[in-house]
């Protein structure tokens, strides 16, 4: 999996989420790259929402979290009707504290779209199954230690690209928090200035 810089989020930042995927959209439309071989060849979706979700591990859950996924949960998703965008571990400086959280970008037609998909999902006898098996050691997850926030893309985010990478990237998370009055100006900015300086770099 991916390693993505991301701070520890805090309740604030989910309530500006409305505007992080503008600042973050370009970096995360790529993701799916960093898939693999999690992902066939697929067709382009039409997503019209994404879904970030953040799961914080138990105590030495890290890895079999992260088989849950790789050998089961990703393949239903897509069974399901979803789409899996990229899925990120947090990269940590040398000599800083380790940070295992699971950062996933999921896409959707819409709202409605993605609540019928995780309904079916949850009621799928195999992922029912799956889920038992792996909580006998107890829960891979801490209490509360899954967070979602939705976004819905700016009119000038790149389109979505899903084609595999043959080697893994490192991607970043940003958010920004406009002053009152301010964030369509952000948004001008980064429509007639900022993608395009990024695109050249």
């Amino acid at each position: 999996m991916t390693t993505i810089a991301a701070p520890r989020p805090r309740s604030s930042l989910f309530r500006r989420a409305a505007f992080a995927l503008a600042a973050a959209s370009a970096l995360f439309a790529s993701a799916c790259a960093s898939m693999g071989n999690m992902m066939s060849e697929p067709q382009q979706p039409a997503i019209g929402l994404y879904e970030m979700r953040i799961y914080t591990p138990a105590p030495g859950k890290k890895a079999a979290l992260d088989a849950r996924f790789r050998d089961h949960t990703v393949g239903l998703f897509q069974k399901h009707g979803m789409t899996p965008i990229g899925f990120f571990h947090v990269y940590t400086p040398p000599g800083a504290p380790a940070d295992d959280r699971l950062f996933y970008v999921m896409g959707y037609k819409d709202r409605a779209a993605r609540d019928e998909s995780w309904r079916a999902f949850a009621q799928d006898p195999e992922w029912q199954k799956v889920y038992v098996d792996s909580q006998k050691d107890g829960s891979l997850t801490t209490q509360g230690g899954i967070e979602n926030v939705f976004f819905s893309p700016a009119e000038y985010s790149p389109k979505l690209n899903l084609t595999p990478s043959a080697t893994p990237r490192h991607f970043e998370y940003r958010v920004y928090t406009g002053n009152p009055g301010k964030l369509e100006n952000i948004h001008a900015r980064f429509q007639d200035h900022t993608m395009r300086i990024f695109a050249r770099l």
